[in-house]
């Protein structure tokens, strides 16, 4: 065999280990979730009103559809709605006397403000770096991993480097084509086969690149099937002004609990407080990279699509979670998984009436 097909051979090895690595991590995702039926987040009129943390099942949906730093965001914005935390318009975050946290993710979130601040305010920024990196935070992504709802850290490395090598795979069958023709005569149908083979290996190295191996933010089927149902189950609290813009389920709506979910589905763009959605927008921007580097996925706040990785859930914030809340309507309810679902939205979770009251405080 000579050397250009050894070559070849080579290449499409390569091809073929990041084909079945993706291929085994959504199979692997897919055995985790199993055949249970997630219920999504259910919203209980009487309870609009009310305000509170965003529950772990909301921060976990936050998690699902943009990682740790969407977490954090959703911490924080039910922090500021419940004067648990200030924003200045410079952007310095203020911790009020008297305020405590509620939730894990919370404490992260206080941790990270003491942490980041000794003896000063943080920026937003700044103690978002801090706070997507404690443990709580993690925790939230290792638990759904382990149910099938996201993949895990090393896989989204995984993913990122098998497409960066899957990119240079696509292009260097074209280059050598071009060289090859150089030297060979291309009248020879030996000359025209290897040509051929060389075309064929950048279409499947492209092909594999987009359609088998997932992004490093991508989503795992599992939690895709969620974000579907929890959209379904959300529709009818939108407004028809919001609606017609197509921007989520959180926007102009005065609902504490459906500004959250909103976040937690579309990011800051979700979030009907101009100032406060602006103040999360331009963190998550100045901060996407950093958390591409620790996480190995999510560059920022916006996602490729693709495919993400039950158990249980609790309405509160911190503990085993369980999506145990079903949607009115909806495919999921009781009885769907062999798991505990002894988590239920109650009053004290739901959240108040929007993400944001404005920013508090003035000076820096």
């Amino acid at each position: 065999m000579s050397y250009e097909y050894v070559c070849l051979a080579a290449f499409w090895l390569l091809v073929a280990a990041c084909a079945g690595y993706g291929a085994a991590a959504r199979a692997k995702a897919v055995s985790a979730y199993g055949y249970k039926v997630m219920p999504v987040v259910s919203l209980e009129k009487e309870k609009e009103e009310e305000t509170g943390p965003a529950t772990r099942q909301v921060l976990e949906l936050a998690w699902m559809n943009g990682g740790p730093g969407r977490v954090v965001d959703t911490a924080i914005a039910a922090m500021h709605q419940d004067g648990q935390l200030q924003l200045t318009r410079k952007g310095k975050v203020h911790l009020p006397s008297g305020s405590k946290a509620r939730t894990e993710v919370e404490h992260a979130v206080r941790r990270a403000h003491a942490e980041a601040g000794r003896g000063a305010s943080p920026t937003l920024a700044g103690l978002r770096v801090l706070a997507v990196a404690r443990q709580e935070v993690r925790d939230i992504g290792n638990d759904l991993a382990r149910r099938g709802l996201s993949y895990t850290r090393a896989q989204r490395k995984g993913f990122r480097h098998g497409r960066r090598l899957l990119w240079v795979l696509r292009w260097l069958p074209l280059a050598w084509l071009l060289l090859f023709f150089v030297d060979h005569s291309p009248r020879e149908v030996g000359n025209l086969v290897f040509a051929v083979l060389l075309a064929l290996s950048a279409y499947a190295a492209h092909q594999v690149r987009r359609r088998v191996l997932p992004a490093p933010d991508a989503r795992t089927p599992a939690a895709q099937d969620v974000e579907r149902r929890t959209r379904q189950a959300y529709t009818p609290a939108v407004t028809p002004a919001a609606a017609s813009t197509g921007v989520g389920v959180g926007v102009a709506v005065g609902l504490g609990l459906a500004a959250l979910v909103g976040l937690a589905l579309d990011g800051p763009e979700a979030v009907a407080d101009e100032e406060l959605r602006d103040q999360l927008a331009r963190a998550a921007d100045s901060t996407g990279s950093g958390i591409t580097e620790l996480f190995g996925g999510w560059g920022g706040d916006n996602w490729s699509g693709g495919s993400w990785s039950g158990g249980s859930w609790s309405g509160g914030g911190g503990g085993s979670s369980g999506w145990s809340c079903a949607s009115s309507g909806d495919s999921g309810s009781s009885g769907d998984s062999g798991s505990s679902d002894s988590g239920s939205c109650s009053s004290s979770s739901s959240c108040g009436s929007s993400c944001g009251g404005g920013c508090g405080g003035g000076g820096d």
